[in-house]
């Protein structure tokens, strides 16, 4: 059974796929669990994270327990700057936006977006 502090992590434990997120199962939660559970702490691990969006300056990703950096290096795979973030788009009636040098398209629901509190679309 589950324990308390195994509550915020039910979601996924059955195997399930969830908004494309990968279950705890298969991303090893639960041996992960087990191994904490045993006085593991992670001290000799090394990681590597692929993420559209950490933030190294986040007070839990700055230093390990012993005082040594926990981010070793960070790299842009974005293109570092090579998309215009000035650009705005508005999605056609039917909701979808297209790319105008590809073609592609995208379907969005604007109606669930706000910025500084205020809504996007009416």
């Amino acid at each position: 059974a589950a324990d308390a502090g195994d509550a915020g992590d039910a979601l996924g434990d059955a195997g399930e796929a969830w908004a494309g997120v990968i279950d705890t199962v298969t991303t090893g939660v639960p041996a992960l669990r087990e191994a904490q559970r045993a006085g593991a702490d992670g001290t000799g691990v090394v990681v590597a994270v692929l993420d559209t969006g950490v933030d190294p300056a986040a007070p839990g990703l700055l230093v390990t327990p012993d005082g040594r950096p926990k981010v070793v290096d960070v790299v842009d795979a974005t293109g570092s700057g090579d998309v215009a973030m000035s650009t705005t788009a508005t999605p056609d009636a039917d909701g979808w936006l297209t790319n105008p040098a590809t073609g592609r398209r995208l379907k969005v629901d604007a109606s669930a977006w706000s910025v500084d509190g205020e809504p996007c679309a009416p």
